[in-house]
């Protein structure tokens, strides 16, 4: 994962889920496990790279500090919603 000092590790990962939410609503998406997604901030253009794998592993993480735990538990709600 290439992330600036600045960014924090959930906010990017957050800007994942919801990419990973909007390329579900197509059926040619499949699970989205493999390979590497990129995160560009419209405001200030950045682009970012973080390996799905990562994403995942990170996000099946049970333990950790109790903001680290919450900010998984908001991930996985982006990613569940309907």
């Amino acid at each position: 994962m290439t992330t600036p000092p600045k960014l924090r590790r959930t906010l990017f990962f957050e800007a994942v889920a919801r990419g990973i939410v909007a390329l579900k609503a197509n059926s040619w998406t499949g699970d989205l496990v493999q390979g590497s997604a990129q995160v560009m901030v419209n405001d200030t253009p950045v682009e970012h790279t973080v390996r799905l794998r990562e994403f995942h592993n990170w996000l099946a993480k049970t333990a950790g500090a109790p903001r680290d735990i919450s900010h998984r538990q908001k991930i996985e709600e982006i990613l569940t919603k309907k």
